[in-house]
């Protein structure tokens, strides 16, 4: 040690720096994974009298499963919407409702839509119709 300066010696300064890389190097690994395909992870919002948000987030066993956030300050009544009834996921021409659907209340709601599909493509569509203004919602991915 010289003067008032500590020193960790340089094996010390080698291995916590090494191991300093490879947890940056393993989060940006998972981010730039997440990112590449432009669907799994990235989410779309619509404004509004609520406002809604989806993000896929996986596709296993023949379902799509994508996270619903729906807010607002200004509608009193959501529970008056049914999702699976106004929600519909587009691939490539074909139309898909919905297996399950969190049911709306209050002001704050979360949850996971599940769409049956036998395939997922590279790129889909999710539609919402009727949930206050604007009258169509679309979100799309690649």
């Amino acid at each position: 040690m010289r003067g008032n300066r500590a020193s960790i010696g340089p094996r010390r300064a080698t291995t916590f720096a090494l191991a300093a890389f490879a947890m940056v190097g393993a989060a940006c690994q998972r981010t730039v994974a997440a990112a590449d395909d432009g669907v799994f992870g990235v989410t779309r919002e619509s404004g509004g009298a609520a406002m809604v948000a989806l993000t896929p987030k996986k596709f296993a066993d023949g379902k799509l499963t994508v996270d619903i956030q729906v807010n607002t300050h200004s509608m009193n009544d959501l529970d008056k919407y049914d999702l699976t009834k106004i929600v519909a996921l587009d691939i490539g021409g074909k139309t898909v409702a919905p297996a399950s659907a969190p049911k709306l209340r209050g002001h704050h709601n979360a949850g996971q839509l599940v769409f049956p599909v036998a395939t997922l493509p590279k790129g889909f569509t999710i539609k919402i119709q009727g949930l206050d203004q604007p009258a169509e919602r679309v979100f799309s991915w690649p």
